[in-house]
């Protein structure tokens, strides 16, 4: 005797073909038998929405023959043909009410929806099956985009690991050399490095993870989508484009917490910045904290120093890069006019910045309140559905990279990509020399360190402090 809970061999096995169910779901198109075979009841293969019944291939040839019949409207089989006659006037359901929404017979629309909207159904199918076509094409092509954003996260893990074992190299070496200076420094140099590698590591692993799940889906909501634009059963289609619709909206939701994660990935980045004043035009004003530039009212009489921006507006930080990875922010609300990002410390200083192949400045500007452009060689015009408030910037010096996030709502913006960096990058910034803001560019302040890197740690000196920045 079976288990309590377990059905038999003969409870799995389907009544008309005899084979084992394989798949645990009652699908539209499965085994419907033939409503007039007596005894044993052969596999209808159609379904008749005039006569409410369902025929074997025996059965059916009265509808393919006879005159009065062949005028019958014949579908794939399907069950509970008596859902697709009208509840009020027993009549099929012919025709969709889209004012409300619904189905409706041929006598439905001389009484209760008089003067409705309706359309037969198959012309409201059709329709739907165009926006379900569109729909698999969007599905398509974002599980491309999530494959790529995947081979791209694996070439991330293979670059940190490289870097990790470069730097472990060249610190050991170092080390060895101060070893009078810090004679237990290696072991928690190599042991912060590791931390950082790890940690970048299990992250990618899991934004892995996330996409992998999340191309899964997309693929099987693709299968699903594709097979029922294809259906000839129009009720089956329009009652499944609700379930489509919730199906975007929960991708939609999933999206948004990818990119959240995307962004907290390089703000694991975020650098100290520091105006340097001595660098900035004479119109501008800089905060006593450095951390802030708005334009002034008017010219202030200063040196004009080699590294001044004068004329053409702008201040770039104290701190520069030369290799690995920095984020930093910049608050920009209520600002008409600004320019921000990178610049080569040999950019010309004594005009304004323009494009051209040799300008050296990876820069997002706007002008004239929304107008968005990301400007090196050359001008791109950006679209952007959104006014940032908050920008961040991403650059990794090694692999040419210079990101832009809009980080209210954790959304990229552009990025300049395969960038051949050949000096050291100085953060730029501009709140729009010739125009009338007010408002300042704030840049923010840097998360404190939750890692002990030596820099938190230790009071170093000389050639220790420069072997500690490498790391930083």
């Amino acid at each position: 005797m079976a288990a309590s809970g377990q059905l038999t061999e003969d409870q799995l096995r389907c009544q008309i073909c005899k084979n084992i169910f394989t798949f645990p779901v009652t699908l539209p198109c499965g085994d419907i038998s033939c409503d007039e075979c007596t005894g044993l009841k052969l596999k209808a293969v159609k379904s008749c929405l005039v006569c409410l019944a369902s025929y074997c291939e025996t059965h059916l040839k009265p509808h393919l023959m006879t005159k009065g019949l062949k005028k019958h409207q014949l579908l794939e089989p399907v069950e509970n043909l008596e859902a697709r006659m009208c509840s009020y006037h027993n009549k099929p359901l012919e025709l969709f009410c889209r004012t409300d929404q619904t189905f409706t017979c041929m006598l439905c629309t001389l009484l209760d929806h008089k003067e409705h909207d309706y359309l037969p159904l198959s012309e409201e199918a059709g329709q739907k099956r165009s926006v379900l076509r569109g729909t698999e094409e969007t599905l398509n092509r974002r599980i491309q985009e999530r494959q790529g954003k995947m081979q791209d996260l694996r070439h991330t893990s293979r670059l940190n690991q490289e870097a990790a074992d470069g730097k472990a190299a060249v610190g050991l070496q170092v080390f060895t050399d101060l070893k009078r200076i810090l004679e237990n420094g290696s072991d928690e140099l190599l042991g912060n490095i590791k931390i950082r590698q790890v940690t970048a590591e299990r992250l990618t692993e899991r934004l892995i993870a996330e996409l992998g799940q999340e191309v899964k889906v997309l693929m099987q909501s693709s299968g699903n989508v594709q097979e029922l634009s294809s259906s000839d059963d129009h009720a089956h289609v329009l009652r499944m484009v609700e379930a489509v619709d919730q199906l975007q909206a929960t991708f939609k939701k999933e999206e948004g917490k990818l990119k959240e994660a995307e962004l907290k990935r390089v703000q694991k980045f975020k650098v100290n910045l520091t105006l340097d004043t001595q660098t900035a035009d004479p119109w501008l004003i800089v905060s006593d904290d450095g951390k802030q530039v708005r334009l002034g009212d008017f010219k202030k009489f200063v040196p004009d120093l080699p590294k001044r921006f004068n004329p053409g507006g702008g201040v770039v930080a104290q701190q520069n890069f030369g290799f690995g990875r920095f984020y930093f922010e910049v608050q920009v609300m209520d600002m008409m006019k600004y320019d921000l990002g990178v610049v080569y410390e040999s950019i010309n200083r004594k005009k304004k910045i323009t494009n051209s192949k040799e300008s050296g400045h990876w820069i997002l500007s706007l002008r004239k309140e929304n107008e968005y452009k990301a400007r090196a060689s050359h001008e791109i015009p950006l679209s952007l559905t959104h006014r940032p408030q908050r920008i961040g910037l991403f650059v990794d010096y090694d692999e040419g990279l210079v990101s832009f996030y809009d980080v209210g709502i954790a959304e990229h913006i552009f990025s300049f990509n395969d960038c051949s960096f050949t000096e050291r990058l100085y953060p730029f910034f501009n709140p729009g020399h010739g125009s009338r803001n007010s408002a300042s560019l704030k840049i923010g302040h840097c998360t404190p360190c939750t890692i002990k890197t030596p820099t938190c740690s230790l009071i170093l000196s000389g050639s220790a402090k420069v072997l500690c920045k490498i790391y930083l």
